[in-house]
């Protein structure tokens, strides 16, 4: 469902069983549904500065609990719900983090390592458009980075200036050097798993535009088992208050059975996601 010209909100869920050693004994993924209350909620949350909710009769807090339950029900989750058919418990949102957009480059000998991340200082769908381009070494710097915004309106660290601004290099003969110079970057920050690597960089000339931004947010949290009963989840939502029964349903999901024990802990990882069409 679009919710504005050539934008879609879309909820991935993903969910982590594991024992209390850390050892993980099951990863599930699954899409959710934006109800019509979450649709509802989201428009008042732009302008809830100008509602008063003790006149529109509605609650326009953000999103702060998620909570599971262990309803029958295996069906599509209806646009109308608004609620979880048992709601078996309900925790406070533990972490949040603003995605923004970025760019892993390889080991030109090992495709499965990566040497340097390329993440844009600027949160939402900025950072898709910021392109890297590896180039290849020359007789001094084997490490040669390129940046290029071609963007009409650019960030310069301060303020959203004229652009574009292209063909900005970064070289070095190693990687400390390199993550130093690119440190005042005012659109793009670095990072290295590696700073002793010492290999060839995976060339790309032509540049390939950072992505994985395009504005959202994942929350999450932890639940346990304090009962010696094993319980069999089916279903978790957001909703904007961390008391059950309590505030408004944002979103919902149904997934097959996830039995959890007293040994068990069970995460919550719920990335909502603004992309173009």
């Amino acid at each position: 469902m679009s919710i504005a010209s050539n934008v879609n909100l879309k909820g991935v869920v993903q969910i982590e069983l594991r024992r209390r050693d850390g050892r993980v004994v099951d990863r599930v993924q699954v899409s959710n549904r934006i109800v019509d209350y979450g649709f509802d909620l989201l428009s008042r949350l732009v302008v809830s500065a100008f509602i008063n909710d003790a006149v529109e009769n509605f609650d326009t807090l953000p999103i702060q609990g998620i909570a599971v339950g262990t309803g029958p029900d295996s069906s599509a989750v209806p646009f109308d719900q608004t609620s979880l058919e048992e709601e078996w418990k309900r925790q406070r949102i533990e972490q949040v983090e603003i995605l923004s957009a970025s760019r892993d480059v390889k080991d030109a000998a090992d495709a499965t390592t990566n040497v340097l991340r390329f993440s844009s200082k600027i949160h939402g769908a900025y950072g898709n458009r910021i392109r890297i381009s590896v180039l290849a070494p020359d007789g001094t710097n084997p490490y040669r980075i390129q940046v290029d915004d071609e963007s009409a309106t650019i960030w310069d660290g301060s303020a959203w200036v004229p652009g574009p601004r292209t063909g900005v290099l970064y070289q070095s003969t190693d990687l400390a050097d390199l993550l130093a110079q690119m440190a005042g970057d005012p659109t793009v920050a670095v990072s290295a798993p590696d700073l002793a690597w010492s290999g060839t960089l995976a060339t790309d000339p032509a540049g390939t535009r950072m992505s994985g931004g395009g504005g959202g947010v994942v929350v999450s949290a932890t639940f346990n088992n304090a009962s010696a009963d094993t319980v069999a989840l089916t279903e978790a939502a957001l909703f904007t208050e961390d008391t059950a029964g309590e505030g408004v349903m944002f979103n919902m999901v149904r997934f097959p059975v996830i039995n959890v024990t007293s040994e068990l802990d069970i995460t919550f990882r719920w990335k909502l996601l603004f992309q173009e069409s």
